[in-house]
C-alpha cells in the first residue's frame, strides 16, 4: 500500500494539520471562566522567596474552613462591583510568608488585576501584612486580612497552627473519589493515604515545602513545588483521560461546494468542536487515525477527517465524550499547487488560507458523543468566507527572530457544544481573518480570535506562543505573548532541571513523559531550578521528553484550583500560553 506522500499528494496529510487540536484537559468545571471576564492575576510583588502556591481553605461558599467571615462588605462605588482575593483562605505554620493577588470585577462584568489595594490584618499578633500584600504568619490562631480598594473590600482567612503537618487529600481525577494507598513524598519522607484518601505529612517549620504525589503507572504523578500552605487536595488524572475517545462520522453533501476545474480537486476537512480553552489548542497535535482511500486508482493512506469529492466523501473526526458540534470547510484547489513546494504544516496552512475565497464552511450542532462510540451526522458546507476581521497582532516575544507569521483563527462558542472555528488567516502586524459572517453559529454566546506563533515559522517544530482575544463587535485586542520557556540544562540521571520562563507567568507546568507515555507533572510559579526525585519506579529510566508549558491570564492560583478540584491549568481558560518541548537522554 502506498501513502499519499508517495503519490505526490502530501497536502492531503498536511491539510489535516490545519485542524486545531482538541483540549487535552477536562472541560472547565467553572462556567464563570470566560475570555470576556477573566484577565488574570497581579504579578507576585512579595520578596518572600516563595515561587509556588499552596492549597486553600475555602471561604463561606459551602466548603469547610476556618470560622472566619470571608464575605465581601463595604460601599460599592460606581464602576467597581467587587474585589476577589487569592488565596481566599489559607492554613499555614508560623513563619510562613505568601502574597495576596487581587482581581477587580467591574459593574460591566469585566475582570482585571487590581494594583491599588490596601491590606490590613485584623490581628497582627497572629499574621501581619505589608503594603504590597505580603502576609507573614506569626503565631497560632485564626484571623483575616482585609483587602480594600475604591470603597469595596473582601477578606482572606488565615489559620496558623503549630502541629507541623501538611494534610494531603488525594482524589482519583476521573471520579473524584478518595484514593487509599497513594504515596506522598516530602523532604521528611514518604507518607501513604488512608481509606479517606488523606496523608498526614510531617513538616519541620513554616518554610515552603515540595510534595510529590502518585498512585501507579496508569495515572499522572504531580509535584507541587515550594508551597507554604498546609492543606491540599490533589486530583490525579488517569493517563487514558487525555485522548479523545469518541468519534463523529459524517457524510459530506457537496451540493453548495464550488466545482473543481480541470487540474483541481475538491477537498476539505472536518473537526469536532473544541471544549475548553482556545489558548490550549495545539494545531499540529490532533491526528485522526488513517484510512485507506483510492486516489487516481491507487490505494493511499489519509487522515480520516480529511475528505475528497469522488474519492472519500465522508469523514471520521475524533472528539471528546459529551456535548459536541462539528465544523469544516471544503473547496477546489489546484493539484499542481498543492503538490509543489510544501515543506510542512505552515505551508499547508498558508495554502488553505489563500484559497478561502473558493471554499465554503458548514457546521452541525446538538451532537451527543460517547466514549468508544461513533456519532453519525451529515455535513453540508455552504457558507462563504465573505466577512473580514482586521486584527492588530501582539509583538513577537523573546525566543522568536521577529520574522515569523502568526496563524489566526476566529471561533464562536455555542453552549453546550463548545468552540467552532469560523475563519482563518495568517500574517504579522495588522493581519486579516477571513471568516463566515459573525453569528453563523446559532446561539453563540462568545466570539474570539486565536493567534498561534511558532519560532522559526509554522511547522518548524520550534516553541510556540499562543494568545486569545475576545472579539468585541469586530475589535480584537490581544494580550502580550509570553516569552518562550527555555530548558537551560537537564540531567537525565538526577532529573535536575534548570528552566527559565516569562516573569509574568501565572503558573508553569513542567511535564516529563517517558518512553511508555507515563507522565509526571511539576507545578510552580515563575522561573524554577530544582531536582525531581526519581521516586516513582516507572520513572527510574533515564530518558524523558521535557515539555514546559507557561500559562498567563489565569484567574486564581493553586489555592483556588485545589479548593475547587480543578487543579489542572488545562481546566481553565488562560489568555496566553507558551510551550517548549525537547527530548533529552
Amino acid at each position: 500500500m502506498k501513502t499519499l506522500a508517495r503519490l505526490g499528494l502530501v497536502p492531503l496529510t498536511l491539510f489535516f494539520a490545519a485542524c486545531p487540536a482538541e483540549d487535552t484537559g477536562k472541560e472547565d468545571s467553572d462556567p464563570g471562566h470566560n475570555l470576556d471576564k477573566e484577565t488574570g492575576l497581579v504579578e507576585d510583588t512579595g520578596e518572600t522567596g516563595d515561587t509556588g502556591e499552596s492549597a486553600v481553605i475555602p471561604d463561606d461558599t459551602g466548603d469547610s474552613g476556618p470560622p472566619i467571615d470571608t464575605g465581601d462588605s463595604g460601599q460599592v462605588e460606581p464602576g467597581l462591583a467587587a474585589l476577589v482575593a487569592f488565596p481566599r483562605a489559607l492554613v499555614v505554620n508560623p513563619g510562613a510568608s505568601f502574597s495576596i493577588d487581587v482581581v477587580a470585577e467591574e459593574m460591566t462584568g469585566e475582570r482585571h488585576p487590581y494594583l491599588g489595594a490596601s491590606f490590613v490584618s485584623l490581628d497582627d499578633t497572629i499574621a501581619t501584612v505589608d503594603m504590597a500584600g505580603v502576609v507573614t504568619a506569626v503565631a497560632v490562631g485564626s484571623t483575616a486580612i482585609v483587602v480594600s480598594g475604591d470603597g469595596v473590600d473582601t477578606r482572606v482567612g488565615i489559620e496558623v497552627r503549630d502541629d507541623y503537618l501538611a494534610t494531603v487529600t488525594v482524589l482519583e481525577g476521573s471520579t473524584g473519589l478518595p484514593v487509599e494507598g497513594a504515596t506522598v513524598r516530602a523532604a521528611t519522607g514518604d507518607f501513604t493515604t488512608d481509606a479517606t484518601g488523606i496523608a498526614y505529612v510531617t513538616v519541620t517549620d513554616g518554610n515552603p515545602i515540595t510534595l510529590t504525589t502518585w498512585i501507579d503507572e496508569d495515572h499522572h504523578a504531580v509535584s507541587l513545588v515550594n508551597t507554604v500552605g498546609r492543606v491540599f487536595t490533589v486530583p490525579l488524572d488517569p493517563l487514558s483521560g487525555d485522548e479523545p475517545s469518541a468519534t463523529i462520522h459524517g457524510t459530506v453533501d457537496f451540493t453548495d461546494v464550488p466545482e473543481a476545474d480541470a487540474g483541481q480537486m475538491v477537498m476539505g476537512l472536518a473537526c469536532a468542536s473544541v471544549q475548553g480553552a482556545l489558548a490550549l489548542l495545539d494545531i499540529e497535535d490532533l491526528l485522526a487515525e488513517t484510512r485507506t482511500i483510492t486516489v487516481f486508482g491507487v490505494d493511499a493512506d489519509a487522515p480520516s477527517n480529511l475528505f475528497a469529492k469522488d474519492y472519500a466523501e465522508d469523514f471520521y473526526a475524533p472528539a471528546f465524550p459529551g456535548d459536541a458540534g462539528a465544523w469544516g470547510l471544503s473547496g477546489p484547489i489546484d493539484i499542481g499547487e498543492v503538490t509543489a513546494g510544501l515543506n510542512g504544516t505552515g505551508d499547508a496552512l498558508a495554502l488553505l488560507v489563500d484559497h478561502l475565497d473558493d471554499m465554503v464552511w458548514g457546521k452541525r450542532l446538538g451532537l451527543a458523543t460517547l466514549a468508544d462510540a461513533t456519532t453519525e451526522t451529515d455535513f453540508a458546507p455552504a457558507d462563504e468566507f465573505n466577512d473580514v476581521l482586521n486584527v492588530a497582532l501582539p509583538t513577537l516575544p523573546l525566543g522568536f527572530d521577529g520574522t515569523e507569521e502568526m496563524f489566526l483563527m476566529s471561533a464562536e462558542r455555542a453552549v453546550p457544544e463548545g468552540w467552532l472555528v469560523t475563519g482563518l488567516g495568517m500574517g504579522a502586524g495588522v493581519a486579516e481573518v477571513q471568516r463566515v459572517p459573525s453569528g453563523s453559529v446559532p446561539g453563540s454566546v462568545q466570539s474570539a480570535v486565536f493567534a498561534f506563533a511558532q519560532a522559526g515559522g509554522l511547522g518548524s517544530g520550534g516553541g510556540v506562543s499562543v494568545a486569545v482575544a475576545a472579539d468585541d463587535g469586530g475589535l480584537a485586542t490581544f494580550p502580550d505573548l509570553l516569552d518562550l520557556p527555555v530548558v537551560d540544562s537537564w540531567d537525565a540521571g538526577s532529573r535536575a532541571l534548570t528552566i527559565t520562563t516569562d516573569a509574568d507567568a501565572d503558573i508553569v507546568r513542567v511535564r516529563l513523559v517517558d518512553d511508555n507515555g507515563r507522565l509526571h507533572d511539576i507545578y510552580v510559579n515563575g522561573s524554577w531550578t530544582g531536582t525531581l526525585d526519581k521516586a516513582q519506579p516507572e520513572f527510574e529510566r533515564g530518558k524523558a521528553d521535557v515539555q514546559v508549558d507557561v500559562y498567563g491570564g489565569i484567574e486564581g492560583n493553586f489555592e483556588h484550583w485545589l479548593s475547587t478540584s480543578t487543579f489542572e491549568p488545562d481546566n481553565h481558560e488562560p489568555e496566553t500560553r507558551a510551550r517548549y518541548t525537547l527530548v533529552k537522554e
